[in-house]
């Protein structure tokens, strides 16, 4: 009744997509995984697994690190993206080649700490502040009412 003019309300029920969920081979190496044993999907008994869920994905990503069958797990989530989505997060599962790159400390600009090896920093002492603000406060009002305001 709250529509306006020229605004056509639809039917949500009609108008909403279809549920998505897992493929069947997620569900085949969830069910012969296990990983899938711990999965929060399969302990709760109110979830259905082949549903998608983010602390289904949550729980795959903190594993990923561990066991490469929750990163074939994430292709069902990432859409067969899950190493870019992975490195994107900074995950390394160790499954990626080896980076060729090297650096050293020769290389250029070297920045860093100069004492020698075992030597302890001095520790610089905090600067204390002059006045308490409430300390202050009281101070300047003590002067106030024994000098009075005008002088």
């Amino acid at each position: 009744k709250y529509v306006k003019d020229g605004v056509t309300l639809k039917d949500t029920f009609e108008e909403a997509p279809e549920p998505t969920r897992h493929s069947q081979q997620y569900m085949n190496i969830l069910s012969q995984s296990p990983v899938g044993e711990k999965m929060p999907s399969v302990l709760d008994s109110k979830k259905d697994p082949a549903d998608f869920h983010a602390s289904d994905m949550r729980y795959l990503l903190g594993t990923a690190v561990k066991d490469p069958e929750a990163v074939e797990l994430l292709d069902d989530f990432t859409n067969n993206n899950t190493e870019m989505f992975l490195n994107t997060l900074g995950i390394d599962t160790g499954l990626n080649e080896p980076i060729e790159e090297l650096s050293s400390m020769a290389g250029g600009s070297v920045e860093g700490y100069s004492l020698p090896l075992g030597a302890k920093p001095k520790r610089r002492k905090k600067k204390k502040n002059e006045y308490y603000e409430p300390e202050l406060y009281k101070e300047v009002l003590n002067l106030l009412i024994k000098k009075g305001i005008l002088s």
